[in-house]
């Protein structure tokens, strides 16, 4: 792929957002491939928005394309990611997904050729601004209830909204996070993204490359000196939602994860990806999941610390309505039922059975 152009990948459904970003990377795009995929709600309107060069697909063209392998393109998230994959695949190219609430800081495009270049088949992108996940905002929420005098209630607003705090600092550490990912042609080939509208479908791509690319096919670097030298970094600008949007990202995350971490198990003991062995692995997983979000030290550190009482105390209804939601969540009242648990995990495999075939399908038929 050296000397051949990237795509670039924005999956949005917000007109505003896409204009916006498509200006602040104007200069990254120079010399490589657009696509972008929407809802069909918001296609006809992003035309307008886009060079006549660009690759523009709404949510549903794949998967009524390809009626066979339509699974593989629906489930939201997951569904979204793997079109983009198999129209790199199509057009023989590199990919690189930004999200349309990003902005780069450095020069993005030509850092993921590089990585990509030296052989690496993912790139985890770095982000600045709002970075850091659920269990992040979970500390911050401890953290913050415990503060005192002005900015507390400002903080909590932005925290039960579902927004991490403004940070000018890369987050070294972080994962692979599907605002800023590198993907080389080789790994569009081998295996798809987790179809399903739980938000863990970029985590669980990054997660279980080793057994579909091999133990050093990502690019994670460990230094501060390494990730400011060489590493994409985009800033994160997010936009708050309402107050219960912390709660529903914590339930949505924590079922995905779930999923995730049974998948990896029958992965992990070369099991059949049968009702019976995903079964098997129901509870024990969500029971990781629930403690990996910090849900019961969040309750232990509440019970400790009377932080209750510090919520009340703010005068925050809707916020102290929340917390006190989070903290009656219980582990199996947030376990998916046995039926859908299985249904979902096996979905992952038939997905993987299947992604060869349906990249097949998609060079034969996309046309332009």
């Amino acid at each position: 792929m050296k000397g051949k152009k990237m795509l670039a990948c924005f999956i949005t459904n917000r007109p505003l957002n896409l204009e916006s970003a498509l200006k602040a990377y104007e200069k990254e795009l120079e010399g490589h491939g657009l696509l972008v995929i929407d809802s069909d709600a918001t296609h006809a309107e992003n035309v307008s928005l886009l060079p006549k060069s660009a690759l523009h697909y709404s949510e549903t063209e794949l998967p009524e394309l390809l009626p066979d392998y339509a699974t593989a393109f629906t489930g939201k998230y997951g569904g979204a990611r793997n079109q983009a994959l198999a129209i790199a695949a199509w057009k023989q190219s590199n990919l690189a997904f930004f999200d349309d609430d990003t902005r780069p800081v450095n020069d993005v495009m030509r850092r993921h050729e590089n990585a990509l270049a030296k052989g690496y088949e993912i790139v985890c992108g770095k982000y600045t601004g709002h970075s850091g996940g659920v269990p992040n905002l979970i500390i911050q929420l401890i953290n913050t209830l415990q503060m005192n005098g002005e900015g507390k209630n400002k903080e909590l607003k932005r925290i039960f909204s579902g927004v991490p705090k403004n940070s000018g600092q890369i987050i070294v550490g972080a994962g692979l996070n599907g605002g800023n990912l590198g993907i080389s042609l080789k790994a569009c080939e081998s295996y798809a993204f987790y179809p399903t509208a739980y938000r863990v479908e970029d985590g669980t791509y990054g997660a279980l490359s080793p057994y579909y690319l091999g133990g050093k096919a990502v690019y994670q670097p460990q230094t501060k000196v390494e990730t400011e030298s060489y590493s994409p970094v985009v800033e994160h600008k997010m936009a708050p939602g309402k107050p219960d949007s912390l709660r529903k990202k914590l339930v949505n995350e924590i079922q995905g994860i779930s999923l995730g971490l049974g998948i990896n198990a029958l992965l992990s003991q070369k099991m059949d990806a049968t009702e019976e062995n995903a079964l098997a692995q129901r509870e024990k997983s969500n029971e990781t999941a629930f403690k990996e979000y910090l849900v019961p030290y969040l309750k232990q550190t509440a019970k400790a610390k009377n932080l209750t009482g510090k919520m009340k105390e703010t005068g925050l209804k809707d916020e102290a309505k929340e917390f006190k939601a989070i903290l009656d969540l219980k582990k199996d009242g947030i376990l998916l039922s046995e039926d859908e648990y299985t249904k979902k995990v096996i979905l992952f495999f038939e997905t993987q059975e299947n992604w060869k075939a349906a990249i097949a399908g998609a060079k034969k038929k996309l046309k332009g």
